[in-house]
């Protein structure tokens, strides 16, 4: 139980000294009893109605601290790296002021809440995952179970589908058969697993995952969704990184769905994670060079070279001096020795077996991240593919490309695609940049309410649920 003031909350109390004078007089009952009952109600939007004890904190400060928590989030790890987006100063105080003088509560939580259509969809997931309550999953056998083979607890998985949403109606018998691996398959769509219908160790894992576990997660994403810019009427690409998905967006904020939805690969879970961006996409480059960044030239590069002198005119790769001056693909000691002290670096030119593919877009970050493609499009089949050194590598780079530049005179995707064909180097500059989140949530909602649910790659939402600042409703 705490007893004392958290900082935030002992910073409320610091920053209401000028409030006080505007709510010196009691407040109108139906804003007292609104906002009141706003705070009870808390849980609603995944925050702890225990934090804003009014009894506690008097009725001003509660308020200003849950309408703080709503907008900004109580954790805000936002990213160093967000030149594209100013973000908005915000008064607390002055909002609630202006309800005392007339505005409506609920006028006042709409405006506070994320503007985002996904908010909105995490808010019903929310509400339906706490109903479910206690539920849990039935006893599974050992080993593997194929659809058609037997299945003792054929009816309590049925039952436990059903309420989940996986399956619409009950299937009587004790053999698995076809209805209910569709009901296990759609059950592993949403859980990031290979949808073969086969219950193996990774389905049973995923299906004993407590009830009150998958509602930290939806609790989380909806923290997560108070960290982003509020950016309304834009273009928007996000890459969520545990989902392996990018989403591209015609309206920021907006009632529709996804103009483009692709598979992606992302950082590894070690010391390559791809890193949180919010930036702007300033330029395309077609028939990219791989500049080689100097942890991989050190880490990997170097010690292949060393082996193997001629594994650079292999690779298709040059040594490069002050100016971009190619020093060539034969690593005398000499050129060893610079590259080994960073006075050279090594690139790979571009063409088939280029690391970046056809295309690279970018959004100049101090990470140096940005998408791609791939000559590996294999690697896509992988249900989960935390598989590059931080960049993200794009599934279809033609049809993310011709999004971002179909504003920009003359790029059609036809001429995105002679452009990704083989030939030189090209930047085009982008105008209407669109924005870029680089983001990490492992609970979404898609437009036809299923809730999918991703592993913690990253391990961060366990990070941020141990943050002190982060309490949670039972």
């Amino acid at each position: 139980m705490r007893t004392g003031l958290t900082g935030a909350e002992a910073g409320v109390k610091t920053s209401l000294l000028v409030a006080a004078l505007v709510l010196a007089a009691p407040a109108p009952p139906a804003l007292g009893q609104g906002m009141q009952q706003r705070l009870a109600a808390a849980a609603e939007d995944g925050l702890d109605p225990a934090r804003y004890d009014v009894s506690r904190l008097g009725l001003t400060a509660a308020s200003v601290l849950y309408l703080r928590d709503l907008r900004d989030g109580r954790a805000p790890d936002r990213p160093a790296s967000t030149a594209g987006f100013r973000r908005e100063t915000w008064d607390a105080e002055a909002a609630l002021a202006r309800a005392v003088a007339g505005d409506t509560v609920d006028r006042l939580i709409e405006a506070v809440r994320p503007p985002f259509r996904q908010y909105r969809r995490l808010q019903a997931a929310l509400a339906k995952y706490r109903a479910l309550g206690a539920l849990e999953a039935p006893v599974l056998p050992a080993g593997i179970v194929r659809p058609g083979e037997r299945l003792d607890s054929a009816a309590a998985l049925g039952r436990w589908l059903v309420a989940l949403g996986d399956l619409d109606q009950l299937a009587g018998d004790s053999v698995y058969g076809d209805a209910l691996a569709a009901g296990v398959r759609r059950f592993q769509v949403r859980h990031a697993l290979t949808p073969d219908a086969i219950i193996g160790p990774g389905t049973r894992a995923a299906m004993r995952v407590p009830i009150a576990a998958r509602v930290r997660q939806i609790e989380l994403a909806m923290e997560r969704l108070r960290w982003l810019p509020r950016i309304a009427g834009e273009r928007l690409i996000v890459v969520n990184v545990p989902a392996f998905e990018l989403f591209a967006f015609d309206t920021a904020g907006g009632a529709g769905e996804p103009a483009l939805e692709i598979r992606v690969i992302v950082g590894g879970a070690g010391a390559r994670r791809t890193p949180p961006v919010f930036e702007r996409i300033r330029y395309v480059e077609f028939n990219p060079y791989w500049n080689v960044p100097s942890s991989i030239l050190r880490g990997e590069i170097l010690p292949k070279v060393r082996r193997d002198p001629g594994y650079l005119r292999a690779s298709n790769m040059e040594i490069v001096g002050a100016g971009d001056r190619v020093l060539g693909d034969s690593p005398t000691p000499e050129l060893l020795a610079a590259l080994a002290a960073g006075r050279a670096r090594v690139r790979q030119r571009p063409g088939a077996d280029n690391a970046l593919g056809p295309v690279k877009l970018i959004f100049p970050n101090r990470h140096d991240v940005y998408l791609h493609g791939t000559p590996a499009p294999e690697l896509f089949d992988a249900s989960r593919r935390d598989l590059s050194h931080g960049c993200i590598r794009v599934e279809d780079p033609a049809a993310l490309t011709a999004w971002v530049l179909r504003r920009e005179p003359g790029w059609d995707r036809d001429a995105v695609e002679q452009a990704m064909a083989p030939g030189p180097t090209r930047r085009v500059p982008v105008r209407e940049a669109p924005a870029v989140f680089i983001y990490y949530t492992t609970a979404i909602v898609r437009g036809d309410g299923s809730v999918y649910l991703y592993p913690d790659v990253y391990g961060r939402d366990r990070q941020l649920a141990a943050d002190p600042r982060m309490t949670f409703s039972e």
